[in-house]
């Protein structure tokens, strides 16, 4: 029976090879990670002594398309690396000659850097604001669509914003 020091030494040089994805149509990209327990107490003693300095956990990114439920690139990291900072090796994990319509993801991924990487491929943004969003000068890249998307929720609401725009069927259809 394999334990957990034979499977990590064999997942190491371990190379996953995602299917081919549907040439000549567009994609309808949606963003997430997860989190996975390498190594830490099991969830009995930490509700009776509390957590350790132990615990080593990895986060999973995905990208998904939307309209077809298939993973499209895939990320291993370290637990301490944020989601909006991996989209650009996701999107190289993505023939170029694939077009791309629209990345989504959650509020984790409104930062300036993601704009940029969903404007390097010619896609258009479907993330809401975070709370509190401010304006981008709009020499930043995917300035218009964020300020565009900041202006109708301080006319409206966050929800009737969602209702009114592609964010909908994004979200309910992210991994």
């Amino acid at each position: 029976m394999p334990n957990y020091t034979t499977l990590s030494r064999r997942a190491q040089p371990l190379n996953v090879v995602l299917p081919a994805l549907r040439s000549g149509e567009s994609l309808h990209l949606v963003a997430d990670s997860t989190s996975v327990k390498l190594y830490g107490e099991d969830e009995w003693k930490v509700r009776k002594r509390g957590y350790s300095k132990r615990r080593i956990w990895r986060k999973v990114h995905l990208t998904m398309d939307a309209k077809t439920g298939q993973i499209c690139a895939a990320l291993i990291t370290h637990q301490d690396i944020g989601d909006a900072d991996v989209l650009p090796e996701l999107l190289d994990q993505i023939p170029t000659d694939v077009p791309i319509d629209t990345i989504g993801g959650d509020g984790a991924y409104d930062t300036k850097q993601y704009h940029a990487a969903i404007a390097t491929r010619g896609a258009l943004p479907s993330i809401p604001p975070r709370e509190g969003a401010m304006p981008w000068p709009e020499s930043t890249s995917g300035a218009a669509w964020c300020n565009e998307a900041i202006y109708a929720i301080s006319q409206s609401s966050r929800r009737e914003w969602k209702k009114s725009s592609a964010i909908t069927g994004a979200r309910s259809s992210s991994p």
